[in-house]
């Protein structure tokens, strides 16, 4: 079942062409940053992986808590089947703690984030904050009732900082308590503003038509969200990093169509399924498990190679023991992988 869906995956993949210009090869030639893992550059870290940044006692949800208790609380309501990973009767009775069960591509799942999550989400609505937002309006999910299934969430950083879209992947259920909102909360507590976005599943190409126009309803309200226009970066993950990657390489007719505003500064991709080259890409990194036997580290390392060609700032990561679907990945500070990305984004802003 598993290798069916990869392979359906990658099949429509190829359908869209997202391979664009392929420079990439089958050997290792080129320079790209292979890490495992060098203390020298992971020496400064400022953000901890899975620790609560608060923990208020009189919140709702426990570890025992159903995913029936998230979709049945009021609080929640707007959006909370966007938040399980599946809706299926057999996963109502599964509790928080035990997602894997619900999650088979992923890794690593925690329940101290998920938990985290969920109160960073109360804590806002119940401060008076609006947290999730529809990207297409009443009269477009009418005429398209599948475009009531996409939407994105708002995590506040600091007034108008630079933004990061966050893609979480699962392809065929959403992954966004694990890959989305711990990501999101990171960056956020280092100060950036963050839209994790919910797109129609199973399909990259409608994914990538519901991120255009995510992307350029933050850009027309920018101010509203008190976030800075310029200098956003895109994080994807596996099947989340493919509809990126779909983007990115269409950016420049989508931009002189007029259906999309602006480019990203930067793309950060944990273990994408399939990526090469483009003299469209924007600066790229790369993150991958040592032990993920779903991606090909191969062709992703000569892809990041063939960017640097291109003079794109490229990087590639490898970190050890972890597998796909991995998120933030284990509770070791020297593999804070997330801010040697943000440092990677910040070294392509422009002033």
């Amino acid at each position: 079942m598993k290798l069916q869906l990869i392979k359906e995956l990658l099949l429509s993949l190829s359908i869209l062409g997202m391979s664009c210009t392929a420079l990439a090869s089958d050997n290792d030639d080129g320079e790209y940053y292979n890490m495992l893992l060098d203390e020298d550059e992971f020496s400064s870290v400022d953000i901890d992986y899975n620790s609560y940044i608060h923990r208020d006692p009189n919140l709702h949800f426990q570890g025992n808590s159903t995913i029936k208790d998230v979709l049945e609380y009021p609080l929640f309501k707007d959006f909370a089947r966007f938040l399980v990973p599946s809706l299926d009767k057999d996963a109502l009775g599964v509790t928080l703690d035990n997602l894997q069960k619900l999650m088979p591509y992923h890794r690593n799942i925690s329940i101290e984030n998920t938990l985290e999550v969920l109160d960073h989400l109360e804590s806002d609505i119940k401060a008076g904050k609006q947290v999730f937002y529809p990207i297409y309006d009443e009269l477009q999910q009418k005429e398209n009732p599948e475009l009531k299934d996409t939407g994105f969430f708002f995590i506040r950083g600091k007034l108008r900082a630079p933004y990061a879209v966050v893609v979480s992947g699962g392809y065929d259920y959403r992954s966004v308590l694990h890959e989305g909102f711990p990501l999101a909360l990171r960056l956020s507590h280092c100060g950036y503003n963050v839209f994790v976005l919910v797109y129609r599943q199973k399909s990259a190409q409608k994914g990538s038509l519901d991120l255009m126009n995510a992307l350029n309803q933050i850009d027309w309200h920018a101010r509203q969200f008190g976030v800075q226009k310029e200098n956003y970066s895109m994080w994807g993950a596996s099947s989340g990093a493919q509809v990126i990657i779909a983007v990115t390489h269409g950016a420049e007719n989508a931009i002189r169509q007029g259906k999309l505003t602006t480019r990203s500064v930067a793309n950060i991709f944990e273990y994408p399924i399939s990526f090469y080259a483009s003299y469209a890409d924007a600066p790229t990194y790369v993150v991958v498990g040592q032990n993920d036997k779903i991606i090909n580290s191969t062709v992703l390392k000569s892809s990041v190679a063939n960017l640097q060609k291109l003079e794109l700032d490229a990087k590639y990561i490898e970190l050890p023991r972890l597998s796909h679907g991995f998120g933030l990945g284990e509770k070791r500070e020297k593999e804070d992988w997330v801010q040697d990305a943000i440092n990677f984004w910040k070294q392509n802003m422009v002033e």
